[in-house]
């Protein structure tokens, strides 16, 4: 569907229509499968498209998910250093689509970096955001990065907080029926259970959702979910 979208668009001679399909469709669906390369294609391609014809907030978007890949691709420290700093661009000027989800990528980011304290601090205000302006829509993703700063920044209750958020995150999940993120949030609770000595458990948890999907098998998520599997039955 993505990809008939963007053909659609060519076909319409718009470069708006060309921008639009790029970006709520062509990139999205690529990032989150895991297809790095398509992702940075439709990016690379937003960015020339964009500033060909003078699209100021596609060619910022374009370089918002430019940072996302950096991160993707192994550069924690630099993705979340640029994307912050195109965040910052953001809020001057007003751009606040999908603000909230970009704020999530960014904590993520820091925790990736090292940066736990300052990924508290953007989840946080990602959650008080959805809150705010009802946008829980991707409240499962959020909960589950909340939980995984919390575990890496320890303390006496980590391990039990993060179980916590981890099982919200799979309750909004379930709730809203995006068993993509059921999945992905299972396997960050399933590494949760196995540092805690239950493996079986964790096991059992990832199996029971990986057993439920029908197709995607060579996405990210699914072959990691695939890998641990495999990883815990040796």
């Amino acid at each position: 569907m993505a990809q008939s979208s963007f053909a659609e668009a060519r076909r319409g001679d718009s470069a708006i229509l060309v921008c639009f399909a790029l970006a709520w469709a062509v990139f999205p669906v690529a990032s989150l499968n895991g297809d790095l390369s398509a992702a940075e294609d439709a990016v690379s391609m937003l960015l020339d498209v964009s500033a060909k014809c003078g699209t100021g907030a596609y060619h910022a978007w374009g370089r918002r998910q430019e940072a996302k890949l950096l991160v993707k691709r192994g550069d924690e420290v630099g993705g979340a250093t640029k994307l912050r700093a195109v965040l910052g661009e953001y809020r001057e000027r007003r751009l606040m689509v999908s603000y909230t989800y970009d704020l999530c990528d960014l904590a993520e980011a820091l925790g990736l970096a090292g940066q736990v304290v300052e990924g508290l601090a953007a989840i946080d205000e990602a959650l008080e955001r959805s809150e705010h302006e009802e946008e829980r829509w991707c409240m499962a993703e959020l909960l589950r990065v909340k939980g995984e700063l919390v575990r890496l920044q320890g303390g006496d209750h980590a391990i039990s907080t993060a179980e916590e958020l981890f099982a919200q995150s799979l309750d909004w999940a379930r709730r809203q029926a995006v068993l993509s993120w059921e999945l992905r949030t299972s396997i960050s609770a399933a590494r949760l259970l196995c540092s805690e000595g239950r493996a079986l458990e964790a096991h059992g948890l990832v199996a029971s959702i990986y057993g439920r999907f029908s197709e995607g098998f060579e996405t990210a998520d699914l072959l990691t979910a695939r890998q641990f599997l495999d990883t815990k039955r040796a």
